[in-house]
């Protein structure tokens, strides 16, 4: 029973000092294909990128607040500019 609640307590910890760094705005990217375009299309103007795994449950990725700004100031100009695929 104390092994499960200092197990309990120890995970609402994790979560608390988490979500202090969780971004309070909705995602730029809706979902994981725009994101993988979104990527490609930057790929010459991001330079290196570095990627890790994160020990973490379910399917997510995870941006850095830097990496989410570039990817939404792409798809503001992506908005604006006339299209070259006819």
């Amino acid at each position: 029973m104390r092994f499960y609640q200092s197990e309990r307590g120890i995970k609402k910890t994790i979560r608390l000092l988490v979500s202090r760094h969780r971004s309070k705005s909705l995602p730029t990217v809706p979902n994981l294909g725009n994101l993988a375009k979104q990527l490609s299309a930057l790929e010459a103007k991001l330079g290196s990128v570095s990627v890790a795994v994160v020990k973490a449950p379910g399917r997510a990725v995870f941006l850095t607040e830097e990496l989410s700004q570039a990817l939404g100031s792409q798809q503001e100009l992506s908005l604006t500019c006339p299209s070259n695929s006819r």
